[in-house]
């Protein structure tokens, strides 16, 4: 279910404290399952294919993918495979499959609608420049808010 928040002045928290009260309750529902999770740390030097040597060798009952491209081969691998997975993220497949994310667009349209209501011009969206599916959601909310206001978008020097 995606979710927003219902204040934006609601106490902050970070992403790690986040992600690891969701993996908790991940883990503990699925331990209630008898299922064990598994949780491999994807980085820029980690062998990106090591995941479908998992699935491929069955040591590995099912997936949850994290940090979904627009565009994600390793999802429509996976639904090629007919294997069962849970991308934290949405991505464009021709299939559909199961997600769950936060309402970036929403949240960040939502954000930036509340700036421009108290008066500010000058708004700018700091993030990564790539195609996580995320980061392109956030970057077309602020963007179609912006465009609504009639406000100028601000670029980086």
């Amino acid at each position: 279910m995606p979710l927003v928040s219902s204040s934006l002045s609601a106490p902050r928290r970070s992403t790690i404290t986040f992600f690891s009260e969701m993996v908790g309750e991940i883990s503990h529902e699925l331990a209630r399952h008898d299922i064990d999770l598994l949780l491999i740390a994807d980085d820029e030097q980690a062998d990106k294919h090591g995941y479908m040597r998992m699935v491929q060798g069955r040591r590995v009952d099912a997936l949850i993918v994290a940090h979904t491209l627009d565009d994600d081969p390793r999802l429509a691998q996976l639904q090629a495979s007919g294997f069962p997975f849970l991308a934290l993220g949405r991505s464009r497949l021709a299939q559909p499959y199961a997600w769950f994310d936060f309402d970036n667009y929403a949240g960040t349209c939502r954000a930036t609608r509340h700036l421009i209501q108290q008066g500010h011009q000058r708004i700018a969206l700091l993030g990564e420049n790539n195609n996580q599916a995320f980061i392109l959601q956030r970057r077309n909310g602020y963007l179609d808010a912006l465009r609504e206001a009639g406000v100028i978008r601000c670029m980086a020097a």
